[in-house]
């Protein structure tokens, strides 16, 4: 027994150490770029510290340790909250909006450890070994993404009224493609193209399509070989626009789609963006999924950006340096995006949303659809981009890529 509690203490002390460096170079880096500290970030300074003293001290403790550490975390919170919120530099609200995410991810896990000690007080040394790999994959986190906080955001280049050139994909989209033209119609933005890109449809699609010709710039065109990441380089490569605007064929605009969000594009300074959405369908539980799954994306965006391709907005510029990876045939717009916030800024722009048929969820079971999603999250995370079919699947209405 002795020798168990010397080592879940030897694993809480260390697990300490670890928590009282990470907040010390988080407050570190934040006074030396802010360089002044009022009354309020005093503050919760003082009660952040008081905790770390407590946790020290309660090493031989781990429910006290625990509540000392969700303390901490949560006071944490509404510093970088208050110092986001006063800061005027794109790179340290970056870095505040990091750490907010690193200290939601803390206080749940945490939670978690309270509750397992609660049913199983007996395990103390493994509840200090998973402690102690939790603390270092944050202290980790915070070093690997060290990039996210440190970009200099430029301002945008581009004039005022920027020109966009909106590529949609499509393949036998005859029942959709009518409603997204007649929304891009109506948008009122005085300078844009639209550019459909034609997967072989079987259908009415082309038809349908050219029948706008005569209300904007239109041009419908085709290429030999199938697949959406394929569609979208293609039509991308008659773009003239300074932003190009990827869309799927299935998404419907409101009013100033485009110019409220072009202007949250610009005065964000952003590179690449993603656009939340709502979903067209009146079941219960597919608004309940996409609800999670939008507050997951929007969660995510700080350290791991990833955008949905059925709208996006990109600089025509960096478009052309990266390219959507033909080979990937699953989530190639998260690679797509993963790829570009390395080279700006990503958000996911929540001004006026989109639109989106929710006809993918209708094309299978939903429990097997949503164990799919796990899965090929999962692969992506641990193994890599997926360039091999391994599950059954269709999503959305974009023909099967051909090689």
């Amino acid at each position: 027994m002795m020798i168990g509690i010397t080592i879940s203490s030897l694993l809480f002390a260390i697990s300490t150490v670890l928590i009282v460096i990470h907040v010390l170079y988080g407050g570190y880096f934040l006074y030396k770029k802010e360089n002044r500290f009022d009354a309020i970030a005093l503050f919760f300074a003082f009660l952040i510290f008081s905790c770390l003293l407590f946790i020290i001290s309660n090493i031989t403790r781990p429910l006290f340790w625990f509540l000392g550490s969700l303390a901490v975390f949560s006071f944490a919170m509404p510093l970088h909250f208050y110092y986001r919120s006063r800061i005027k530099q794109v790179y340290l609200q970056e870095f505040c909006n990091y750490k907010l995410y690193i200290e939601v991810y803390a206080i749940i896990l945490l939670s978690i450890g309270v509750i397992f000690y609660c049913f199983f007080p007996e395990h103390k040394s493994l509840l200090g070994a998973l402690s102690l790999i939790f603390i270092l994959r944050l202290n980790l986190l915070i070093f690997s993404k060290k990039k996210l906080y440190r970009l200099y955001y430029q301002p945008a280049d581009t004039p005022e009224l920027p020109f966009v050139s909106i590529v949609i994909a499509a393949y036998n989209e005859e029942e959709y493609i009518g409603k997204l033209l007649e929304s891009i119609k109506s948008q009122g933005y005085p300078r844009f193209e639209v550019i459909v890109v034609d997967d072989h449809s079987t259908d009415r699609t082309v038809e349908i399509a050219k029948g706008f010709e005569a209300n904007f710039a239109l041009k419908v065109v085709q290429k030999d070989i199938r697949g959406v990441s394929r569609s979208r380089n293609y039509g991308a490569s008659f773009a003239q626009g300074d932003i190009i605007l990827f869309l799927d064929a299935d998404v419907v605009m409101h009013c100033a789609f485009i110019s409220d969000n072009i202007k949250a594009f610009r005065e964000e300074r952003l590179s690449v963006a993603g656009v939340d959405f709502i979903p067209i369908t009146e079941n219960k539980i597919d608004k309940w999924i996409t609800g999670f799954y939008r507050i997951w994306l929007k969660v995510v965006q700080y350290f791991n950006p990833r955008g949905i391709g059925f709208c996006l907005f990109v600089y025509n510029r960096l478009h052309k340096e990266i390219l959507f990876d033909e080979s990937i045939i699953m989530s190639e717009d998260f690679d797509y995006v993963k790829r570009a916030a390395e080279r700006g800024k990503f958000r996911i722009i929540n001004t006026v949303l989109i639109s989106v048929s929710w006809r993918r969820f209708h094309k299978e079971n939903r429990i097997l659809l949503v164990l799919k999603y796990l899965f090929f999250e999962w692969y992506r995370q641990h193994i890599g981009e997926i360039r091999k079919k391994m599950l059954p699947y269709e999503f959305g209405g974009h023909a099967p890529s051909t090689k």
